[in-house]
């Protein structure tokens, strides 16, 4: 994001993602605010976003959006409580479940 373009375009991303995300949180995700998905490294979640929407901003808004969504209706939330991985992963409750590690390099 070095040149003036891309920055531009991450600067309304930005501002446009401060009110859709204001409107969610008031509305239809009122725990975005609390989800360190949106929390963490804002500014590199916006890179992110708007380089897969290939610089579309109005895109890279829809697929937060739609993330967002997706977080909620799968109460993501949840599995960052104490004991979350224990009853996900752990045989008695959920037979058959296993569990991978991969390493990225």
């Amino acid at each position: 994001f070095a040149s003036p373009e891309r920055r531009e375009l991450l600067s309304e991303l930005a501002r446009r993602w401060a009110d859709v995300e204001s409107g969610l949180r008031e509305g239809p995700y009122p725990d975005i605010a609390r989800d360190p998905f949106f929390t963490t490294d804002v500014q590199g979640l916006l890179r992110r976003y708007l380089l897969a929407a290939r610089l579309d901003v109005e895109a890279a808004l829809e697929r937060l959006r739609a993330t967002a969504e997706w977080r909620r209706d799968w109460d993501v939330l949840a599995y960052y409580e104490p004991g979350a991985a224990r009853q996900l992963f752990d045989e008695a409750s959920n037979p058959g479940a296993e569990m991978y590690f991969a390493d990225a390099l």
